[in-house]
């Protein structure tokens, strides 16, 4: 018998890593050269027209906020009794994966070409200095068994959560059935180390959050130990005279939050609904303070114990909320009203606005035709109502 010959199956593998070398490398020399390109845009006098059409599914809102905002905006500020808190959501348009080739869609200069998929930035000025534990993660609205698939795809995840951030809080909450007195929510929360860049600065001097924020503060990438200690300095110092810049993406590669599903190499090449785990949308992203030390020495994150610096409900409209979470979660002096963009939902692509994206990709109008709201800066003197929401 002849022996097999090798080099055809040798030289097809070899064609085959060169060739997915190829792809994945021009890839990303398109994506970067969209990035750049959406930086040109930026600093131009006028909006690109894609931006009229522009629509993505993510929304969220201040829990006893009075509105709902769309991710890939400018930032939303909200004050309670114990901060002034001013919030942005970017999110790369993973609901239109073409938009990534062409770099027409919101802070493609900042996301384009990255791993993460979204980001999330935070400002903050306290109104009373945290003495206990700060935390910043998720929580949902109630108890959801988790079992079976989901079960082990919620360990995988909590695993390259761990391997990415280094630590983290979390519980399967409380059954109310089986449960006397007061329940934990499903809680998974990280120590304030977890978030990625961090700035301390003076009232009135702190960074626009839309602007690139490269080279300021200190970053997790520069050196976790040398990161933790600064930001445990920075916490054992927490004041009420500087403001408080937070920037959080580490775990964004494993949560499509505009198709509502977890991804990323947990399952590779497969995803998973996040109702599967969360049972149902909004889920819950806050920060808030625990006491430095349990009287009862219960572990548990109970509602009672937290002091909320801030806490956001978000959700997509491709999974979205019942109307009568929406109208319980907004506190609003006039009657609840869905927006149309709501209401309607998005197509994955393709479509009228598609083809008017196309067409209007060289158009550009002048950016005062366009209106923006913008929060105030820091630098006013802080007024503490103890009548204001604690939460």
């Amino acid at each position: 018998m002849s022996p097999i010959p090798w080099w055809p199956a040798v030289t097809t593998a070899v064609c085959l890593i060169v060739g997915l070398f190829w792809h994945f490398r021009s890839r990303q020399k398109r994506r970067r050269r969209a990035a750049a390109h959406a930086r040109e845009e930026e600093g131009s006098k006028h909006v690109p027209r894609w931006r009229r059409y522009y629509q993505d599914p993510l929304r969220w809102a201040f829990v006893g906020g009075e509105s709902i905002n769309e991710a890939n905006t400018n930032p939303v500020c909200f004050e309670n009794s114990y901060c002034k808190t001013k919030i942005m959501a970017m999110h790369r348009p993973t609901h239109e994966p073409w938009r990534e080739e062409t770099g027409e869609f919101p802070y493609a200069w900042h996301l384009a070409g990255r791993k993460r998929l979204w980001e999330i930035r935070m400002q903050l000025r306290f109104k009373q200095a945290p003495t206990g534990r700060v935390y910043f993660g998720l929580t949902l609205g109630g108890y959801t068994r988790v079992s079976g698939l989901a079960r082990q795809v919620q360990q995988m995840l909590l695993k390259a959560c761990i391997s990415v951030v280094g630590d983290l809080y979390h519980s399967n909450g409380d059954d109310p059935a089986r449960t006397s007195g007061e329940v934990e929510p499903p809680t998974c929360v990280f120590p304030l180390w977890a978030v990625d860049q961090f700035i301390v600065s003076e009232p009135g001097q702190e960074p626009d959050l839309v602007s690139d924020l490269s080279g300021l503060g200190r970053v997790r990438t520069d050196g976790l130990r040398a990161y933790k200690n600064d930001m445990q300095s920075m916490i054992d110092n927490f004041s009420t005279e500087k403001v408080y810049t937070f920037c959080f993406w580490g775990v964004s590669q494993f949560l499509d939050c505009m198709n509502w599903e977890i991804c990323g190499g947990i399952l590779p090449g497969i995803r998973l609904d996040f109702n599967r785990l969360a049972g149902a949308a909004p889920v819950y992203t806050a920060m808030y303070e625990m006491p430095a030390h349990d009287k009862d020495a219960d572990p548990r994150h109970l509602p009672s114990k937290k002091k909320y610096v801030f806490h956001v409900a978000m959700w997509s409209q491709r999974k979205p909320p019942t109307d009568q979470v929406l109208q319980d979660l907004v506190h609003s002096n006039r009657p609840f009203k869905k927006k149309a963009i709501e209401a309607a939902p998005l197509p994955r692509r393709g479509g009228i606005n598609h083809a008017l994206t196309l067409l209007g990709c060289c158009i550009a109008e002048p950016r005062g035709s366009l209106s923006e709201k913008r929060c105030p800066t820091f630098g006013d003197a802080l007024d503490v109502d103890d009548k204001m929401l604690a939460n």
